[in-house]
This record gives structure tokens, sequence and C-alpha cells, in this order.
């Protein structure tokens, strides 16, 4: 697998990684390697992507009608710039590519800078760059201004480079976009900051963050009704349900092999920042308090996204307290 990936076979004491093509049944696959030593040996994880992934449209992709025209009103901003966050493997690239599908146009000279491409995008100019390359951003920076782009994407901010190029671009009046690791759309913001990005300048630029993390569907094979423990209903901050209230579950099947769930779907919660929640990151305000001026102004939470589904009878509420 390392051989197959470019990695160095005779290192064994540094965390690395790689990548290669595997045709499998026809179809390219990308497979992502990242090698972590343990002191048991070393510990390989692949990452598979098939090169034909299917782009949904934005509208297709889970979010609530709220949540929809929140994303499309952060996009009409000319000069937004809006992240996605998550988890690893919540699907934030996976909205990013729907985004950027809705956004390109032949008038418009879309760019994207990923390490690696995950998918290729018919109109989107993608860039692939090594990963850790960061020594190679000032040729970069300097030939991205000369092209005169109207919107950037950046796969996903590891460092600081990243993120200063991100700012860059929006000081200058580009539409940017790009992914981020963090556990939700508040804390994206700490994480930013954590990086040792200015404030001044982050409050100043950035436009609004969606966030997401992906939840187990109740398998449709073997879906039962049932009445949920009023314990876990208060867990869940649910107490002014109807009586008799029915929730589904799965009670395992050959089709969901045993599980009760079969496929996901992924909860969003999508941040604005008004003048008064750029304020108060200016200020360095707390969590709490950028939060309460966020619902203020019409935000809703992953679990509000998650208890939505659950009660409409695609997830559960363990899958739902599970993650958020």
């Amino acid at each position: 697998i390392k051989q197959r990936a470019s990695i160095d076979s005779f290192e064994k004491k540094k965390a690395t990684e790689g990548q290669f093509i595997a045709p499998i049944n026809g179809r390219k696959v990308q497979c992502r390697v990242n090698v972590l030593p343990t002191i048991r040996g070393e510990k390989i994880t692949l990452r598979i992507v098939s090169q034909a992934l299917k782009i949904l449209r934005l509208e297709k992709i889970g979010l609530s009608v709220h949540d929809l025209q929140r994303v499309r009103q952060l996009l009409q901003e000319p000069s937004a710039i809006v992240l996605f966050s998550g988890t690893s493997g919540s699907g934030k690239t996976t909205t990013l590519y729907s985004v950027l599908m809705e956004l390109t146009h032949f008038t418009q000279n879309v760019t994207s800078i990923e390490a690696p491409v995950e998918a290729y995008l018919e109109g989107v100019n993608q860039v692939s760059l090594p990963l850790n390359a960061n020594d190679r951003y000032p040729e970069l920076k300097k030939a991205l201004f000369h092209h005169d782009i109207d919107i950037l994407s950046i796969g996903e901010i590891r460092s600081k480079e990243d993120a200063q190029l991100l700012l860059e671009f929006g000081l200058s009046g580009v539409k940017a976009l790009a992914t981020i690791q963090a556990a939700d759309s508040i804390r994206t913001i700490f994480r930013l900051k954590n990086m040792g990005i200015d404030v001044e300048q982050l409050a100043l630029v950035l436009n609004g963050i969606v966030s997401q993390r992906i939840v187990r569907k109740v398998c449709p094979f073997c879906a039962e009704e049932f009445e949920p423990e009023k314990e876990q209903l208060e867990m869940a901050s649910l107490i002014n349900l109807p009586a008799n209230f029915k929730l589904k579950r799965g009670l395992g099947c050959q089709k969901c092999m045993g599980t009760g769930y079969l496929g996901r779907i992924p909860l969003f919660e999508v941040l604005i920042l008004t003048p008064t929640i750029s304020s108060l990151i200016y200020q360095n305000k707390p969590y709490r308090e950028i939060l309460e001026a966020a619902k203020n102004d019409g935000f809703t939470s992953m679990r509000y996204d998650g208890l939505r589904n659950a009660l409409a009878g695609i997830t559960t509420l363990d899958e739902v307290l599970r993650v958020t």
C-alpha cells in the first residue's frame, strides 16, 4: 500500500500520507492513504473516493427550507467568505462541491485549490497541490491574482497559511469558500483564532459558516413505531409532545445487517455573521454570548435539525444525541 501511494516504505517513525488511483469494476477509485506509527506497528487508513462522485444539487443535499434560504442568502453576497465546517467524514466537501456547481457560470472564473482533487467539476479550474505545500503559496497567490478570479475555493483549511490566503482574497473582493474541521459553526471561529488568524480581519470579512454532521437513517425494511420513554424525551428536551406520540426505530434485518440503520443523512446549522455577531467576534466575546446573539437572528442548531428528522421518523433520537 505504501509503495502504491508513493510513501517511503522504510520510514517507520513518522506519520505519512499519499494517494493512488485504483481501477475497480471499470471505475477509477481514488485511495487516500494515511500511515500512523503505533507501538505495535504501523496503522494504515485508506479513504476511498470515487472519481465519478455524483454531485447533488444544493436543494437535494438535505438542508431544511429554513437553512437552504440562509445558505442562498450567503451566496448572494458579491464578496462573501463562507466556510463549511464539520468533523472528518461529515460530508462538508460534498456540500462545498454542490455550492460550487450552483455558483459556476460561463461568465464566472471559478478556481479551486485542493490537496488532492476529490472529484472533477465541470466549469471549475481545479488546482491540485501536494499536502503540506505551504512553501508554494507565495507563487500560487501571485498567479491567482493574475488570473482575475471571481470565486476561489480552498479544499480544506489545515494551517494558518491556508486561512490567510482565504482572508487575503476576501479582503480583495473575491467570493471565497473553504472547508475546515471544527465541531460546529461557532467553534469554527475559535478554531481560526487558535490558528493565529487576526480577529479584526476575521470579523471584517467572514460572512457565514455552514456546519454539518452525519447521522444514520432508520432502515425502511425493518422500521417499527414505538412510544419513547419519558427519560429519553427529557434528555432531548422534548417535553411538550402529544400523549402516545410515536417515533421510529429499526428492529434489525438482513438488509441493514442487524443494525436497524440503512443509509445516512447530514444535519446542518447555518450561522450568518450579522454586524452584531461580527462585533462580538471582534470583542473576543465567549461562545455562549455569540450563540445567544445568533439565536436571536434565526439560527437553529444541528441538534434542532436532528430532532426535526427524528420526529419525522428519518433517524432516531439516539443517533441525534450521539452526534450533537
